[in-house]
């Protein structure tokens, strides 16, 4: 798959050369600013660019966090208070009449809720990835994050180019290699009567894809015993 890279009130210029290999070259339409490098090297993984241009409202207060509006009005962002942390985006850009991307809510640290997780909490809501360099595990911002030949761009939750997160196994040049991708600590109460389940929503293109598995194991084994254990 490769996508077209859009730049609304600008252009996108695409070349390659012997010397510099395959480049990008961002430019905006008079009047407004680039947000981001102009030029992107390789088609590998990018941060997206935005024209932004003075003429928006104020944003709306958002409870439990302030927003941050530039000076020249293109920019603005938010930040949540102590012990709260942040759903959704934490940047937006004017395109003149609008705020383009719809900034995020501030929510508790730590709140359990109802265990659901779509990845929209910067704390993921509790999973994390276990250590490894490189680390091929990532939490991409629909509104951030772009690469050309990758076929998913948008999460499951908003099917939208500047709203929703997921997370992406990066491609690695170690690809026999196994990750973990590990999960919270579920309490106990949850498994009465057999009535636990678990549903994911996942994506896996391409010849080379192996296998997902999904394990569960007790919170005092460790890992690695318990990939052991599952390969004997």
């Amino acid at each position: 798959c490769e996508h077209d890279i859009l730049l609304p009130n600008g252009q996108v210029t695409e070349s390659s050369s012997w010397f510099l290999g395959d480049s990008i070259k961002f430019e905006c339409n008079r009047g407004f600013s680039l947000q981001g490098k102009s030029w992107h090297l390789g088609n590998g993984n990018m941060k997206k660019r935005y024209c932004a241009k003075a003429g928006c409202n104020d944003i709306e207060t958002r409870a439990n966090g302030t927003i941050f509006t530039a000076t020249d009005g293109l920019k603005a962002k938010i930040e949540c208070d102590k012990e709260f942390v942040l759903s959704g985006n934490s940047v937006t850009y004017c395109n003149g009449t609008k705020w383009i991307i719809k900034l995020g809510t501030c929510q508790l640290a730590n709140s359990a809720g109802d265990h659901s997780c779509d990845f929209e909490r910067e704390d993921m809501c509790g999973w994390r990835a276990s250590k490894a360099i490189p680390q091929p595990w990532k939490r991409i911002s629909a509104a951030a994050d772009f690469r050309k030949e990758k076929c998913l761009q948008q999460d499951h939750t908003f099917q939208s180019d500047v709203e929703g997160h997921f997370i992406r196994l990066q491609s690695q040049v170690h690809a026999s290699r196994t990750y973990h991708f590990i999960s919270p600590i579920y309490p106990r109460n949850l498994t009465v009567g057999h009535s636990l389940w678990f549903q994911f929503q996942l994506f896996m293109f391409g010849t080379e894809v192996r296998n997902l598995t999904i394990s569960v194991k007790p919170s005092s084994m460790a890992v690695e015993d318990m990939w052991n254990s599952f390969r004997n």
